[in-house]
This record gives C-alpha cells, structure tokens and sequence, in this order.
C-alpha cells in the first residue's frame, strides 16, 4: 500500500487505522473463501443485480480464531483514537462492546458496492484478493472511496486498492460514508471481508 502525506493525513483525521492480518488467520480466512458456496449468502439493503455477492462467515474454530485477532486490533484502535468511544455519550452507564456477524464480499469485474454507511459505532473491510496491480488501474476503476462533509461540501478520499492491499485490514468509524468502485481488467473476483462492532446494551460492562 502507497499513499501520499496528504491522504495519510486525512485518513488520521478520519479515524482509520490500519493492520496487518496475522498470516494464520489469513491463511484461514482463505480456505473458507475457496469454498463460499457452503456458506449462507447474506442479503442486506444493498443487495441487487450488479452489486458485489456478500456471504456469512461459517460459525467454525477458525472463526473464534478471526474473533480474537478483531478484538485485539479493537484495542489498538481506541489506544490509538482514545477519545472516539467518549462521542457515544448516549448511555447513562458504561456498556461493553462486541463483534457484529462479519461478512465476506466478492465483486467480480463490472460490480460495485453502492454508497453506504454503517452499523454499530466502528467498522472494519479487510483484503483477502485482488487480481491486479496498482499499474492496472485507471481514474477510479477499482477504488474503495469514503464520502465526508467538510466546510459545507462533500470531499472523498479514493483508495486504489490493488494488489498490496492483500493480508490488510482497516478499521473505521461506522458512519463515515463509503463506496467501492467496479473494475474491469480480470476475470478473477475480488475477495474482502467486513464486519462491524457494536454496544452490547445486554450485558455489563467487561473489557473487550
């Protein structure tokens, strides 16, 4: 992954974060998606014809594997940004967060993600495939883009995900705007993954 001064700026300034994905969990996290026919297709308020498949992670060992690596980069996360969880000030007492059910995308070349938010208060989209390089990408073919306001109009902030961007996962603040932009140069899909973290209003408060 490459990015210039100004957008690592800006993706400071937005709250995003990002990791590496331990090579164990990748390395699972692949076989799963060899296979996704097995797993239940997930139908969401962006599901129609053009847009990326999702699918949802099968309940396995490999998952509490994946669930422990998420909560770990949690912490990370709000060590990095320690006053981001102090704007949800909507509880009268301190509540517990949890992992939301994560979700596998696979775009094939012409599809697209459609401009969307998201649930829960931070996010995450993670890279398992992408079937190009950086030199095969052209204007916004291929970008994952956030939509923001900023001093009365809208800004975006392209990200050209390419081939680097494999084993990377980046968090987010779950109401940050967000697209993915269609390709058209293999024939090979695009695998990510995503998934949100929510408040746990159910339970008390316990550390993550």
């Amino acid at each position: 992954m490459i990015f210039d001064i100004d957008q690592l700026a800006e993706l400071k300034h937005l709250g995003c974060m990002f990791s590496d994905i331990s090579n164990d969990v990748f390395q699972n996290l692949k076989v799963e998606t060899s296979s996704l026919e097995n797993n239940q297709k997930m139908i969401s308020g962006l599901t129609s014809n053009g847009v990326a498949t999702h699918y949802h992670f099968n309940q396995t060992d490999s998952f509490k594997q994946f669930q422990y690596f998420i909560e770990s980069k949690v912490q990370k996360y709000l060590r990095l940004f320690p006053k981001y969880i102090n704007e949800f000030d909507i509880f009268s007492d301190d509540v517990p967060i949890m992992l939301d059910k994560p979700w596998f995308n696979i775009q094939k070349n012409h599809e697209f993600i459609p401009n969307h938010n998201h649930t829960g208060f931070l996010s995450y989209s993670g890279w398992i495939q992408v079937p190009f390089e950086r030199s095969q990408i052209q204007g916004a073919s291929s970008c994952f883009e956030f939509i923001y306001p900023s001093v009365g109009r809208l800004k975006t902030l392209p990200l050209h995900v390419d081939r680097s961007f494999e084993g990377k996962i980046m968090f987010f603040p779950s109401a940050l705007m967000h697209c993915v932009y269609p390709f058209y140069n293999s024939d090979i899909p695009r695998i990510s993954f995503s998934g949100n973290i929510m408040f746990d209003t159910s339970k008390t408060k316990k550390s993550v």
